[in-house]
């Protein structure tokens, strides 16, 4: 249980590093949803571009017992900015068993 509250503290904080950072580019906004009761974990940028709405995931993670699964990482430095929090790259798993853990590292 200890693992999984450093989980969601760890991705929570980057969340909010990433959100914080994000500037809102002509009515789209990059957004954090965060279910510890599901362990579902998300960064989205939503909103319109012209006359075109935007609703897109670019990080899903999942926590499952003692592993953070990368249902998909559309960053260059999620992982490494876990890591500097104190999570190991054990900790991480591809949602493919195909993908290594260097693949889903951006």
């Amino acid at each position: 249980m200890a693992e999984d509250i450093n989980f969601r503290r760890a991705i929570q904080t980057v969340f909010q590093r990433y959100v914080a950072l994000a500037r809102m580019d002509r009515g789209v906004e990059l957004i954090a949803v965060c279910d510890a009761e599901t362990g579902n974990y998300l960064l989205m940028n939503v909103g319109w571009s012209g006359r075109d709405r935007i609703h897109s995931v670019v990080v899903h993670l999942r926590t499952i017992g003692a592993q953070i699964r990368v249902e998909w990482n559309g960053t260059d430095s999620l992982i490494d900015d876990l890591i500097e929090l104190g999570l190991r790259e054990e900790d991480f798993v591809p949602a493919s068993p195909r993908s290594s853990v260097s693949a889903i590292a951006g």
